[in-house]
């Protein structure tokens, strides 16, 4: 993992400013997924009077968060991404997670 960001005049990293980058291709490719999924539902949000009718528009809707949830919950997946034998990391397992 990479932190940068723009700095003030004393070298510290302005907090506003604050990138971080991965060099997991693994965490890139879910991030990326994640990304998509979200300018999806912007999308598919903005285009409300497309939709026949009030109750199908909320239908998409709930499918595109349902969606966006499985794969927010994909991205902290971490038995997938962390090597056995890994120091100082913990992983979480939580029972509602599913693996898309």
């Amino acid at each position: 993992m990479e932190i940068d960001g723009e700095k003030d005049s004393e070298g510290n990293l302005i907090p506003d400013t604050i990138c971080i980058r991965f060099k997991h291709p693994e965490i890139n490719s879910r991030l990326a997924k994640f990304e998509k999924a979200k300018k999806l539902q912007a999308n598919l949000i903005a285009s409300k009077d497309a939709f026949p009718s009030e109750e199908a528009f909320q239908h998409e809707v709930e499918q595109m968060n349902e969606t966006c949830e499985q794969i927010k919950q994909h991205l902290v997946d971490t038995n997938r991404v962390v090597r056995k034998g890994a120091a100082d990391i913990s992983v979480k397992v939580y029972p509602e997670n599913k693996i898309i």
